[in-house]
């Protein structure tokens, strides 16, 4: 895995990253819910590890280093899959459900 960034903003429960191309990753406690581009970790907070904005953050091997004091390993990650729900093709179904949501 190739992961080149910084550290972008820093919470307890979050740490965002920045990479070259301006694309925003998280790295997350387990008491967030997942997302895209959000990384699930048990660490449990984030505002005592000493990082701080524009550490450096890379992939090598099996691990992501945070700074020079944080480092995920990468086992056993899973990648986020969002399920749509399914939608009626009919026109007038989509209309009426449309009008009701603006009641």
């Amino acid at each position: 895995m190739k992961f080149y960034g910084t550290v972008h903003t820093i919470f307890d429960r979050t740490v965002n990253l920045k990479c070259p191309n301006g694309e925003l990753y998280t790295i997350a406690t387990d008491s967030v819910d997942n997302a895209p581009n959000t990384l699930i970790t048990d660490i449990d907070s984030f505002s005592k590890k000493g990082l701080a904005i524009g550490d450096q953050v890379y992939a090598e091997g099996e691990r992501l280093y945070v700074g020079k004091n944080a480092a995920v390993m990468l086992l056993q990650v899973h990648v986020w899959r969002s399920k749509l729900p399914s939608y009626s093709e009919e026109e007038e179904i989509l209309r009426n459900h449309v009008a009701a949501a603006q009641l």
